[in-house]
């Protein structure tokens, strides 16, 4: 399980390596393997942010760099 203070808090998925293990980016700069249920419960609106963009493309109100 993540924790907060230590900065290996889930930011970002990277890809889904199957229905159940998802590459993700940590804060603290790292990647590391996570399962779906831990990004399910510490960070669900990214897996739905990952759907969007990969059925819809990027949003257009956020800045891309």
């Amino acid at each position: 399980m993540a924790r907060e203070d230590s900065g290996d808090s889930i930011v970002g998925i990277i890809r889904f390596l199957n229905h159940q293990q998802l590459h993700v980016q940590y804060r603290n700069g790292r990647q590391g393997i996570a399962s779906r249920d831990e990004v399910q419960s510490t960070r669900p609106d990214l897996i739905k942010e990952y759907y969007r963009e990969f059925f819809y493309g990027p949003s257009k109100s956020k800045k891309r760099r």
